[in-house]
């Protein structure tokens, strides 16, 4: 509330601190070492927060929003890099940012983008954190998976069709040999594909 959340600690099931986010703030992410988070707001704002001090040590390049847009955010598990995802309401519009951070996020070295309409707003890094993944929606209730090279962008898998329904979220597995999807049939798709 008031454009702000909070931070708890499971084990005490007691709130440890609250952060002064900004506004339209609708996903947040841990660090690997758990000791940052990153938020991002529908107003195209990104700020990375220390735990420790409970400051932000870090505003991202400020990424394209749309009005009502859904966002998402997520560390790449090397910690080396933020990805957040915008798309418009309608699927028409969507972008993929990537950033490159420093050690100890207190500078954005660069930010790669990607302008891929057709979108949803889930995103996920794969376990070597060399590839990056989201839900595709080319047709109204028919989605599938793209995954791209996080370092040359390029579409490392498609599906040739999509799935007959819509995927709701998706997650690989440890080794980041498979991916798991769950969608509104009920029933777990699974797929594979070559590093």
């Amino acid at each position: 509330d008031n454009n702000r959340f909070g931070v708890w600690n499971l084990e005490t099931h007691q709130q440890i601190g609250t952060l002064a986010s900004h506004e339209g703030c609708s996903s947040v992410a841990f660090s690997p070492n758990t000791d940052y988070v990153v938020s991002a707001s529908e107003q195209g704002t990104a700020y990375i927060w220390s735990l420790k001090t409970m400051q932000h040590v870090c505003v991202l390049p400020k990424f394209n929003a749309y009005f009502k847009s859904k966002v998402n955010v997520a560390f790449s598990p090397d910690g080396k890099k933020i990805a957040i995802n915008s798309r418009s309401p309608y699927y028409d519009e969507a972008n993929i940012y990537i950033y490159t951070m420093t050690r100890n996020y207190s500078r954005c070295e660069g930010v790669d983008s990607m302008n891929i309409p057709k979108l949803s707003s889930s995103i996920s890094f794969s376990p070597d954190s060399k590839r990056i993944a989201s839900v595709y929606a080319p047709i109204a209730g028919k989605h599938s998976l793209l995954m791209w090279d996080v370092k040359t962008k390029d579409i490392v898998y498609k599906p040739i069709d999509p799935y007959n329904d819509r995927i709701n979220s998706f997650a690989f597995s440890s080794d980041g040999r498979y991916v798991a999807s769950a969608s509104d049939s009920a029933l777990p798709h699974k797929m594979s594909y070559r590093h």
